[in-house]
């Protein structure tokens, strides 16, 4: 669902049908993998804001499949509970 919402942003302009489009021939390449979800709210860090809600819960995610998040979000990159979870890939 981030990809669909990321995807639609005034920095992207994808529609909706064609987000679906992107997302569905991801999720047909060799490599993906889905990553089953059991973060809860007790598991994010004390968040100072509505917007960090999604980041934290990708971080919490990725951390307990001991993954890294690709972002562009250099901001994020720099918060304390992002660190060494999430990196920058540019």
């Amino acid at each position: 669902m981030g990809f669909i919402r990321v995807s639609m942003s005034p920095g992207y302009g994808a529609s909706f049908s064609d987000a679906q489009q992107v997302l569905r021939a991801i999720l047909l390449m060799p490599n993906h993998h889905f990553l089953p979800d059991s973060t809860t709210a007790d598991s994010l860090p004390v968040l100072n804001g509505h917007r960090d809600v999604s980041d934290a819960h990708l971080i919490r995610l990725a951390a307990g499949k001991k993954l890294k998040l690709a972002t562009l979000d250099q901001s994020l990159c720099q918060k304390v509970w992002a660190k060494g979870v999430a990196e920058n890939p540019v």
